[in-house]
């Protein structure tokens, strides 16, 4: 059995909290490092990391993998060069990574030529009768359509940028002449659009004739790039955004950057293609970190956010997430049926049930569901007569859900209101257990949901 409840949402209104980007916690991790290169492997339904900086003068060849949960360290037996600043994207063709170029060190870059290839278990080197050269800042998306990795500009070294537009198809690499171009541009956004079949360039630091951060779009759709007529607002002006694809929504997403003054950016834009329209997402600020490593997992549908410099040359270990998402706060205490958990069966999306699920129940099985828009602390309730019991969630809202067997469901109707993206639903459950005590109560374990897409 379960009960619905729609709207329990809308009665929490004022006081949930937006924060759409969600630190996660999560098992193992790669550690304090930026200029990482993240992409999606749909083979291992995880996310592959490779490289990096881990101090200011210590690149990085390790590979991690990221399930959603446990950060994993990947031992191959061959393995590219360290590096930062390189491109990495997925060939969901041929199933595997695709890795080119880069640079050896932060401060002195000496830009690599290299082609790489990892297929779930070894990286192996490729060797193309081309290449685009010794490049790094460049941007790479894969083009799915035609089945070719797309690559533009990039700093090719000794004060030397480039305007050029190459595609590997996997054996070789080819330079395109499309008749127009961004111009030579560094530090540049790049992704594919599936739904609209053109690849996406937002921004980048145009060097010729002269050094200035762009705020222009362009696509390209394998013979000729063209700026988007952009109407309304874009993103200001920057370099070093992360630009992926949310094939959930199909929307480009943008993320963060830097501006002209060195300033690690905290903001997120989505791009609606098919109408040339920006929309930037209030209230929902990305970690600013400068160059951290972002990539898209279509696995769960969300936006993984990790490390990145902050200021005073530090280095960021954190995971954050773009999307909606649900996760277990806390432990509940013993009943005689053991200690109830209350955990989220799916997360809360825009226009979609959020079900909830409650178990190790005593009988009957019923349990009375506390619902709030943030996180009041741990409240000590042994002084009503539930001693190694704890409050986490304060009783906004609170309804009864009965079921069998020991368990007990609830669903909550997610409004469509793109306004509640960010916000938080806490909840936890209050569980009968007769005799148990003097209030014949226990408690769940609280859960954390946070409203997206």
């Amino acid at each position: 059995m379960h009960t619905s409840r729609a709207l329990i949402v809308m009665a929490l209104l004022p006081a949930m909290a937006p924060a759409q980007w969600v630190r996660v916690p999560v098992v193992g991790s790669p550690g304090y490092r930026a200029d990482a290169m993240l992409a999606p492997l749909p083979s291992l339904n995880c996310l592959v990391l490779f490289g990096g900086r881990a101090a200011v003068a210590a690149q990085s060849t390790q590979t991690w993998l990221f399930d959603g949960h446990t950060w994993t360290q990947h031992v191959s037996p061959v393995t590219p060069f360290a590096r930062l600043e390189s491109g990495l994207v997925t060939d969901l063709i041929r199933n595997r990574l695709v890795m080119f170029g880069g640079s050896t060190a932060a401060f002195s870059p000496l830009p690599l030529s290299d082609t790489w290839e990892f297929d779930g278990s070894v990286w192996t080197r490729q060797f193309p009768n081309t290449s685009p050269g010794a490049t790094l800042r460049h941007a790479m998306a894969f083009d799915l359509t035609r089945g070719v990795t797309v690559l533009f500009g990039g700093n090719k070294g000794f004060l030397t940028w480039s305007n050029e537009t190459w595609e590997y198809d996997g054996v070789d690499w080819t330079r395109a002449l499309p008749p127009n171009n961004p111009g030579a541009l560094e530090g540049a956004g790049m992704c594919y659009d599936l739904a609209q079949q053109r690849t996406v360039l937002f921004g980048g630091l145009g060097v010729l004739p002269s050094f200035v951060f762009t705020d222009t779009t362009w696509t390209y759709d394998g013979s000729d790039w063209a700026p988007l007529p952009v109407t309304g607002p874009r993103p200001p002006a920057r370099q070093n955004a992360r630009l992926v694809y949310d094939s959930a929504r199909a929307r480009c997403v943008l993320i963060g950057g830097t501006d002209a003054a060195g300033n690690g950016l905290d903001d997120t834009w989505t791009l609606d293609l098919a109408t040339a329209n920006w929309s930037q997402l209030t209230n929902n600020t990305t970690p600013a970190t400068i160059k951290p490593a972002v990539a898209y997992d279509p696995a769960r549908a969300k936006i993984v956010h990790f490390g990145g410099e902050l200021p005073s040359i530090l280095y960021s270990g954190t995971t954050t997430e773009f999307g909606a998402a649900a996760f277990a706060v806390g432990n509940g205490c013993p009943g005689t049926a053991g200690v109830p958990s209350h955990t989220a069966t799916t997360t809360p999306r825009l226009g979609m049930q959020y079900d909830l699920l409650t178990s190790s129940l005593a009988a009957p099985s019923v349990a009375f569901l506390m619902f709030d828009g943030m996180q009041m602390g741990a409240i000590d309730l042994s002084s009503l007569g539930m001693p190694g019991c704890f409050a986490m969630v304060a009783p906004t809202v609170i309804v009864s859900t009965a079921g069998a067997a020991g368990s007990a469901s609830s669903t909550l109707a997610i409004p469509g209101a793109q306004s509640l993206v960010g916000a938080q639903i806490w909840s936890q459950a209050l569980c009968l257990d007769p005799g148990l005590n003097a209030m014949w109560l226990s408690v769940s374990n609280a859960c954390l949901g946070t409203i997206g897409f």
